[in-house]
Formats: C-alpha cells, structure tokens, sequence
C-alpha cells in the first residue's frame, strides 16, 4: 500500500497527491486500485474501506512529467469520487 499523500494525514480533505506512486506503478507495469479509508466517528466503529476500479497506469517507458502529473490528478479524482461515496 502507497499513500501518495506522502504519508497518513489527520486533515478532513485529501491533501494534494506527490507523483512518486504513479512514477513507481508506471515503472513496474502494475495497475493502481484507489482506496478511500472512511473516518470513524468513534473508535468501537467498524473500519470502512471503499475501493475503486484498477487504474491502468500508462505512462511509456520514458515518461513526461506532463504525462504524470495528469495521472496523478486523475488518482486524486478517484480518490475525491471515494470520498463522497463515503458520506465523509
């Protein structure tokens, strides 16, 4: 699991997303799922975890920080379309 925030966030939103998973999927050939962990509003709650449709990263074997950063954006969308399925 990458969190291509950089790291947890404790924030409410979704900080904005470093480049770094698309860079590492692209390399590898492996497809990205979109995960969106649901906050819990107390802690004997159950963890909900909503997951997305596999994101075909394709990028080219040399890829442009263009052809990235529109990755990266579109992994950030899905994210958000997690987010407000969740009611969070």
């Amino acid at each position: 699991a990458i969190f291509p925030e950089g790291g947890l966030e404790k924030e409410e939103d979704i900080a904005s997303f470093k480049s770094g998973s698309i860079l590492f999927a692209g390399m590898n050939h492996c497809p990205i799922i979109p995960m969106y962990i649901a906050k819990r509003k107390h802690w004997y709650e159950r963890q909900r975890v909503y997951i997305g449709s596999k994101l075909k990263v394709d990028i080219g074997k040399i890829p442009s920080m263009n052809d990235i950063d529109n990755m990266t954006k579109l992994l950030r969308k899905e994210e958000l379309k997690l987010k407000k399925v969740s009611g969070d």
